[in-house]
């Protein structure tokens, strides 16, 4: 199978495969002498530990290249890790050990250690974003407006009971069973700021107790009905939405569709 991958790869033009197939099939891959290697979501070998980081890096080509969405805005280790395999060698990334540049900029933000690194990376970055007209010439402005939505009395009630009784269990505890109360406690807000029913995960009615979904329904009102103009509506707790959606839906009589990881591809591409 391994002989027989390395003659058929090199008849290829192009040749897929994946992060973990690359650590699996390191001694098969490693044998043959690639052109480019083309590296897409870079970030997935951002741990120069791992072992399909270790296994990319011992793949033999002439050319490499990183890609990466926002490489400008990843934190310093990663940006180190992306282009110590696009350039093998060039940063000495040694996995185990904190490299110089990290500890400088991340932890004393170092003025001068970050344009050395800056000027160091730059001969092999190719970048864009998003204001470039010469890439994105047809598209309006992004328009970002924040709205406040006040909580109802019952939301309300409910945030500062949680609050009392966190304050209280906190003052009893420390270490790592104070941190956990605040994570907790944190998810505990976030459901209650949705919606009532989320925290209480009772089966109560929906309308009228939530600050966020009457608002959100006055906007379904304003722009997807009167406008005729559809909604992309995201959230971090999927879970409970879809039986918030189910009830938006037949409060407003609109039609519309829940995706979660979950969803089978086939169903979300319909």
């Amino acid at each position: 199978m391994g002989d027989d991958l390395v003659r058929k790869s090199q008849k290829q033009d192009i040749v897929v495969t994946t992060y973990s197939l690359a650590h699996r099939d390191e001694a098969t891959l490693s044998k043959i002498r690639w052109e480019c290697l083309v590296l897409d979501e870079a970030q997935n070998i951002k741990n120069p530990s791992a072992r399909q980081s270790q296994a990319v890096r011992k793949l033999n080509s002439r050319y490499r290249i990183a890609l990466t969405g926002t490489p400008g805005g990843e934190p310093t280790f990663r940006t180190l890790v992306n282009y110590g395999v696009s350039q093998s060698g060039y940063l000495k990334i040694r996995p185990g050990f904190p490299h110089p540049f990290c500890h400088s900029i991340e932890k004393f933000h170092s003025p001068a250690q970050t344009e050395k690194l800056k000027r160091l990376i730059q001969p092999f970055v190719l970048r864009r974003v998003k204001t470039d007209s010469t890439i994105i010439n047809d598209l309006p402005e992004k328009i970002e407006t924040k709205v406040f939505c006040n909580l109802t009395k019952e939301q309300a009630t409910l945030y500062e009971a949680i609050v009392k009784e966190m304050l209280e269990k906190i003052a009893k505890s420390e270490g790592i069973e104070r941190k956990g109360l605040v994570l907790s406690t944190l998810l505990k807000l976030k459901q209650v700021c949705n919606h009532p029913a989320q925290f209480l995960q009772d089966q109560s009615v929906l309308p009228g107790r939530s600050g966020k979904f009457l608002r959100l329904e006055e906007d379904a009102r304003g722009n997807s009905v009167r406008r005729r103009q559809g909604a992309h509506l995201y959230s971090v707790l999927p879970r409970w939405w879809k039986n918030a959606q189910t009830a938006s839906s037949g409060n407003l009589h609109l039609r519309g569709s829940f995706l979660h990881g979950g969803t089978p591809v086939k169903h979300a591409m319909r």
